[in-house]
């Protein structure tokens, strides 16, 4: 079972952004148009599929952090 995770963009160097999960840090290639440092976005694959709010990114790392205990 694959799952997306939400990621903080933390900088971007072409079409590869380093993103934050959970304090990891990891390249990702970035597949999302307009996508800065700072936005959030939603990985699969290892690649940033689309923006997320940031009250929703929140939320859904809240759950799965639920989910781990």
């Amino acid at each position: 079972m694959c799952v997306s995770l939400p990621a903080k963009i933390i900088s971007i160097d072409g079409q590869v952004a380093l993103v934050e999960i959970n304090q990891l840090r990891r390249n990702v290639m970035l597949a999302v148009e307009g996508a800065r440092a700072g936005d959030w976005v939603l990985i699969y694959g290892g690649a940033a599929l689309c923006l997320l709010d940031e009250d929703a990114a929140l939320e859904t790392m809240r759950l799965l952090d639920g989910l781990a205990q």
